[in-house]
């Protein structure tokens, strides 16, 4: 054994008796390792786990294996490059066999598969695998349990078959994959990249930025991605610089991300629709040969402001869940045997899609794409129950969501750091954060409300003044927000939450008027305050969710102002700032905001009965419409 051997027993592993390990194979010299390999009495391999799974006896059949391309193959499976310095130093090294410097920054990573290191190549990605021609499906266990094949599928353990390929290593749950063909009626045109350079075009008409792109990642990686992770940007860098490793260039996700940012970038902010309108086209095609970069597309549209198109999100979500059914998503591939960058991909992009689809059911009350377990219930409000049993459910999940606000980090406490305004230093996504977490517990103070009848007064006092307090609180958040803070990541559905604290309040106003005239009074003026905030934003900066927040607002206040006068003042100025006319038939009203039909209050005040039906599957009655909140960043 050679002295690098010695210090790096992983280096001399021979997978064929009598050709040289794999070490000295790499460097192209003489092995000095003359013992065979010895079998130190380890547990045998199940016989539906062949050999043929160890990449490193694949990697043998070639004759020379080029130290960069381990070098690469484990920087992308370890989820985050090596520094330009250490990949320079160990290049420079290659021929002393010392490599400290490769697996010396990832030994630590969690999660990561010390198999995979000891590997001479990665598993096969299943995003790309088959290449432009065909796709790989997922296909559940439970299907091929009565096909002539069965015998043979838990011999399907190495990295890529003709048909099928099996990804897990549990032989108690099988994972497989079958291969399809692409584009069974012919393949599309380049659309992808044809709206890649119609994007481009439209930013570069009459001088604008020549640079967009660039500034597009830089906004990408810097302010969306830290709070809502679905994206590497690093197998984007890989993609364009090395298509052969990386996968075809993008060309779809790039003009999304330039889309996408057109919040964040002055140059391009009045290009929203235009820009919008190319990627559309380029997601259509993708929805051709789903991959995960469809996925993202799919998910950067979801979570891009303005949020106007109701409708067709709602589709488009629908879209994005069955692709991820498709390619298997939905399934916990913590285990699979895919390279690690892949594996922690295909989690965050079915989180993401979860959080959208959670808030979609909260805020305009329709079903739930996808039923999970784990998730709170609020099946009370649907079940013959006691107006006492369902007040100590709702208090119950309100507790749990103090619990959770006290556990957060300090670095996105809200409230400690609202004290020291305008010197407190946020993270991006986290005042996005407050307000979604304030968001979800109007929703349920809104639904205790309703369980408390008026024969419990004084349940509907403190019922009241704590909806008054919940509300208090994402106002006083709303007054804090600096100009910085507006250019950090905000969810789409930020302004359905702060239109609904103005819901709540109207709510409050409504029926405390009889039972404590001082509550009401309070709501009353927590409503002016509230527009108060609202129109400094909008009238700072044009800011979206403030402009949407005060149109679904200035609805709320003309349908309740004959019942509370006293909100008439408020509904003048939010009517002022958006140059609508104050007019007194809400029939005209809408009509100037082009909408046609009164069912728009679904928006703040949705119907929670859909919670209580059987329609999806009666072992999960009752779609669990509170997610985590710790999810809603």
């Amino acid at each position: 054994m050679p002295v690098s051997g010695r210090k790096h027993k992983h280096l001399c592993v021979i997978p064929i008796k009598g050709q040289p390990c794999d070490g000295c194979r790499a460097r192209t010299r003489d092995c000095t390792f003359d013992l065979p390999p010895l079998d130190r009495g380890h547990r045998k391999r199940r016989a539906t786990q062949p050999a043929a799974i160890d990449d490193s006896a694949h990697a043998a059949d070639n004759h020379e294996v080029d130290v960069r391309t381990i070098q690469a193959n484990v920087d992308i499976a370890s989820g985050s490059l090596i520094t330009s310095a250490a990949r320079d130093a160990h290049l420079g090294n290659e021929q002393t066999g010392d490599m400290n410097l490769v697996l010396g920054p990832i030994c630590n990573t969690d999660g990561l598969d010390m198999d995979m290191l000891i590997q001479t190549q990665d598993p096969e990605p299943l995003d790309l695998e088959g290449g432009e021609d065909q796709e790989s499906h997922f296909v559940g266990s439970e299907a091929l349990a009565g096909m002539a094949l069965r015998n043979h599928l838990a011999e399907l353990t190495g990295p890529v078959s003709d048909t099928f390929r099996r990804v897990s290593t549990d032989p108690q749950l099988p994972v497989y994959f079958i291969k399809q063909q692409s584009y069974l009626y012919g393949k599309p045109p380049s659309i992808g990249q044809d709206a890649f350079q119609a994007v481009i075009g439209a930013c570069d008409v009459d001088g604008g930025d020549e640079d967009v792109l660039a500034k597009s990642l830089s906004v990408l990686e810097s302010i969306t991605l830290p709070a809502m992770p679905f994206i590497d940007p690093k197998r984007i860098d890989l993609a364009c610089r090395e298509p052969s490793q990386g996968g075809p260039i993008p060309f779809a996700l790039l003009a999304g991300i330039i889309a996408h940012s057109t919040m964040y970038l002055e140059s391009t902010r009045t290009l929203t629709k235009i820009l919008w309108s190319h990627v559309l086209v380029g997601l259509d095609a993708e929805y051709r040969q789903p991959r995960l970069q469809t996925l993202q597309l799919a998910i950067l549209l979801l979570s891009s402001r303005p949020s106007e198109n109701v409708g067709q999100r709602e589709i488009g979500l629908a879209r994005a869940v069955g692709a991820a059914n498709l390619l298997g998503l939905h399934v916990d591939s913590t285990s699979w045997r895919l390279p690690l960058w892949e594996r922690r991909l295909r989690k965050r992009i079915w989180w993401t899609l979860l959080i959208h689809d959670k808030w979609r059911a909260l805020l305009f009350g329709r079903p739930c794409y996808r039923i999970l377990e784990h998730f709170y219930s609020v099946q009370a409000m649907v079940d013959k129950r006691s107006d006492l049993q369902k007040i100590g459910v709702l208090e119950q999940v309100i507790g749990e969501l103090s619990l959770f606000e006290a556990s957060l980090p300090a670095t996105v406490q809200w409230n400690a750091n609202a004290s020291s305004f305008p010197g407190r230093s946020l993270p991006t996504g986290a005042l996005s954060l407050a307000v979604s977490y304030y968001g979800l517990t109007m929703i349920v103070h809104r639904l205790l409300l309703e369980a408390i009848t008026d024969r419990l007064p004084l349940q509907a006092k403190a019922a009241m003044q704590g909806g008054l307090v919940k509300c208090g609180q994402l106002i006083n958040t709303m007054e804090t927000i600096s100009p910085t803070d507006r250019q950090l990541f905000w969810m789409p559905y930020s302004s359905n939450h702060v239109s609904n604290c103005a819901s709540l309040l109207l709510m409050i106003a409504s029926r405390a008027s009889m039972l404590d005239p001082e509550v009401a009074s309070l709501a009353t003026m927590e409503i002016d305050r509230l527009a108060t905030s609202l129109i400094s934003h909008y009238t700072a900066s044009h800011w979206d969710v403030a402009e949407s927040a005060l149109r679904r607002l200035s609805v709320l206040l003309l349908s309740a102002r004959v019942e509370i006068p006293a909100i008439g003042t408020s509904y003048q100025r939010v009517n002022e700032c958006l140059g609508i006319p104050v007019v007194v038939s809400s029939d005209v009203l809408l009509s100037l905001m082009g909408i046609s039909e009164l069912d728009l209050f679904a928006w703040t005040d949705p119907s929670q009965t859909w919670m209580g039906t059987q329609f999806t599957n009666p072992a999960q009655n009752g779609a669990h419409a509170a997610a985590g909140p710790s999810s809603y960043m």
